[in-house]
């Protein structure tokens, strides 16, 4: 057998899309500096490429197999280019960062459709890579329940240490107090739940100026609308703002200007904004749903119900106590060292080479890219 790791030359990476700021993107190209780091030549294709990423990512017409390589398949909702895959000569790994369950979108919905597909997709696949990697235990569980093997826990999305010395931008939010939430305006988010905790939060405290922020872009109109609807029901105008999707540099000015970061979500395959709250010093609580609880880890105050109730008396609790706030600290700085880029750059060498040495690669074929 070929010893670990000899005769890999290049370790790329496929997405069926690519988008500024988006979660996927962002973790694509996270690895590809890892792997740059580590000595691999190391592109990314995707179906799909916004201008703006044109000259980082590359189309996946481009793709050229090659022995000593590796393709990184990174994967989420479904897609059309199943069959360019199965032509790829090289051996193939999965890097899988959930699918929102197909419930939680409107039934007959685009996005209903593409997360059925994307969960038949993920069985299919199992018996065609060469192993998987799981971006979260959550994850980690359903590769395995589809029969992928061998499976390897992974969180390659961040770099805790970037994020922590990232530029904010100085415009000031408004608010005494700010409650921050970051992510998707959609259903298994439940933003709902944060607005009515704040109607509970301002009858315990009806004379502290305390502001709630949902930054994310709207998913889901239907769902927004009935957001807004409720909070001009509860007289919550002034207390809760939905700016929308903001900047990187108007992202961590939120977080540092944050006294409290809420999560209510009922999925999170990973939850990234946790980890970018904990890196910017941001006391977390959140309901224990999906992957919170493995994401926050030590670095967050975690409620099993997490009624909008016990979500307001939880929060006065953090937003009033600076001992409970500083032991919250302490935990996510413990917990951050999960996501040491060094560790991780380590533990994927190591895969790749176990995984390279495993599969017999198919120079027969090399050239194909794919149909």
């Amino acid at each position: 057998m070929t010893p670990p790791g000899q005769g890999i030359t290049a370790v790329h990476q496929f997405h069926a899309g690519a988008a500024h700021g988006d979660g996927v993107t962002n973790s694509m190209l996270f690895i590809r500096a890892l792997l740059r780091e580590l000595g691999y030549d190391a592109q990314i294709f995707a179906g799909t490429v916004p201008p703006e990423l044109r000259g980082t990512i590359r189309p996946y017409t481009e793709y050229r197999s090659r022995p000593g390589q590796i393709l990184l398949q990174h994967h989420s909702m479904g897609h059309d280019l199943g069959g360019w895959l199965a032509g790829v000569a090289d051996p193939r790994i999965l890097v899988y960062h959930n699918i929102t369950p197909p419930a939680f979108f409107p039934d007959g919905s685009i996005e209903a459709s593409k997360a059925e597909q994307g969960r038949a997709q993920l069985h299919a696949w199992a018996g065609e890579v060469s192993g998987a990697i799981a971006l979260s235990r959550l994850n980690e569980a359903e590769l395995v329940e589809a029969g992928y093997a061998p499976v390897r826990n992974l969180p390659l999305l961040l770099d805790a240490a970037t994020i922590q010395a990232r530029p904010a931008a100085a415009e000031p939010w408004p608010g005494e107090q700010r409650l921050v939430f970051v992510g998707r305006i959609a259903p298994n988010k439940r933003q709902d739940l944060l607005v009515d905790m704040m109607a509970h939060l301002r009858r315990l405290d009806p004379d502290r100026d305390r502001r709630l922020i949902l930054a994310g872009r709207a998913t889901d109109a239907g769902y927004l609308g009935r957001l807004q609807a409720r909070i001009e029901q509860l007289g919550l105008a002034r207390s809760v703002h939905i700016p929308g999707k903001v900047s990187d540099g108007q992202l961590y000015g939120l977080y540092d200007q944050a006294d409290l970061f809420v999560c209510a979500s009922d999925h999170e395959g990973f939850g990234i904004p946790l980890i970018e709250a904990q890196a910017r010093g941001v006391p977390v609580l959140a309901r224990a749903t999906s992957n919170v609880a493995d994401t926050a880890g030590a670095g967050a105050l975690l409620l099993t119900d997490g009624t909008p109730a016990e979500l307001a008396a939880t929060a006065r609790c953090i937003l009033t106590d600076a001992d409970l706030a500083a032991r919250l600290r302490a935990g996510a700085r413990r917990n951050l060292h999960r996501f040491d880029r060094a560790r991780l750059a380590a533990e994927l060498d190591r895969f790749l080479k176990e995984r390279y040495a495993a599969v017999a690669p198919h120079p027969s074929r090399a050239g194909a890219g794919g149909d």
